[in-house]
């Protein structure tokens, strides 16, 4: 019965307070529901307090995927390599993998580093 509720969520991702909601629960009682539903294997953790349902994670579209990509590592940028093969250009790479990368930067008593 709650997890009819929470397919009705329309939105990619969401938060244990859009749960709270949707269940008409307490927020401390959606973390724990959603920690739950993680471990059943119903709901895929993203990233802290981002929750995907496991169904529509399994089937996600190449957009979704790089938006869902975005949202893991703020800023990230799509490869070349990514963005050839998202429109047909290359087709000599391995069609079904993502690249996601980030540039840290660290600073140190030496100085800043690249």
């Amino acid at each position: 019965m709650q997890y009819q509720k929470l397919r009705k969520i329309k939105s990619l991702y969401f938060s244990h307070m859009q749960v709270a909601e949707r269940l008409s629960i307490r927020p401390e009682s959606a973390r724990v529901f959603c920690t739950r539903y993680v471990k059943n294997g119903l709901m895929v953790r993203i990233k802290k307090d981002i929750y995907v349902l496991a169904e529509k994670f399994e089937r996600l579209r190449f957009e979704e995927q790089m938006q869902l990509a975005n949202i893991i590592q703020v800023p990230s940028y799509i490869s070349l390599t990514t963005a050839l093969t998202y429109y047909g250009i290359t087709t000599q790479i391995q069609q079904n993998y993502i690249e996601s990368l980030s540039l840290k930067k660290k600073s140190s008593q030496i100085g800043k580093c690249d």
